[in-house]
């Protein structure tokens, strides 16, 4: 700039129709003015000051580099502010803060990779959550917890030891007592309403009167399967 820019002192501009300025003489050479238009092509008057102390700012009023803001902080192409509104690297949020191709947030504002929420946390392909929405291998809930193709829950839903009782309790046996052979259940089958017993052999404590009347036994002696007619048992086979 020139070296008398120290004197602020104004000058008349005025617009000769074609939005040429010429400013009067003075120690400010037209380069180094910078004039504000009152109304333009008014023919009226215009002040004129240094271009470094501007009346309105140019874009140097938002440094480009300031902590602040950049000229990006009033969006060039927004209807108010760009995705550079929000500094891309900065500590609050970044571009994808406010969702660029989602009607609120896409998702990654929630982030990949952090603590609380992946973007599985929100179902990608689900109404509401996918089967990810309960970690996959998380002490809490596997993706079995809520069955994959059942209506409410499939077999792992509950324990393998179904409630406590150890499938040690069920042994498949023969007459011989080995683990093979036939279906052996290790102390007594109940079933509610219509109820059927099996036990190895019509003795106490299953006595046949009238409160086991209906009981059905196998006895593996014989190989019979009897039934407690309330006083009696008879042989079904």
């Amino acid at each position: 700039m020139n070296s008398n820019n120290i004197n602020h002192k104004k000058h008349v501009c005025q617009w000769d129709g074609h939005r040429k300025v010429n400013c009067n003489a003075g120690p400010f050479r037209a380069i180094d003015v910078a004039c504000l238009p009152i109304q333009e092509n008014s023919g009226e008057n215009h002040s004129c000051v240094n271009a470094n102390h501007a009346n309105v700012a140019d874009l140097a009023h938002f440094a480009e580099n300031a902590g602040t803001a950049n000229t990006a902080h009033f969006a060039e192409n927004a209807g108010t502010a760009n995705t550079a509104h929000f500094a891309e690297n900065a500590g609050t949020a970044n571009t994808a803060h406010f969702a660029e191709n989602a009607g609120t947030a896409n998702i990654a504002h929630f982030a990949e990779n952090a603590g609380t929420a992946n973007t599985a946390h929100f179902a990608e392909n689900a109404g509401t959550a996918n089967t990810a929405h309960f970690a996959e291998n998380a002490g809490t809930a596997n993706t079995a917890h809520f069955a994959e193709n059942a209506g409410t829950a499939n077999l792992a839903h509950n324990a393998e030891n179904l409630n406590g009782i150890s499938s040690t309790q069920f042994l498949r046996s023969d007459t011989s007592g080995t683990l093979n052979g036939d279906l052996m259940i290790n102390g007594n089958l109940n079933v509610s309403g219509n109820f059927i017993q099996l036990n190895t052999s019509p003795s106490d404590p299953f006595a046949c009167s009238a409160a086991t009347a209906g009981v059905v036994y196998y006895n593996t002696t014989n190989n019979k399967l009897l039934l407690c007619d309330g006083t009696d048992f008879v042989e079904l086979n």
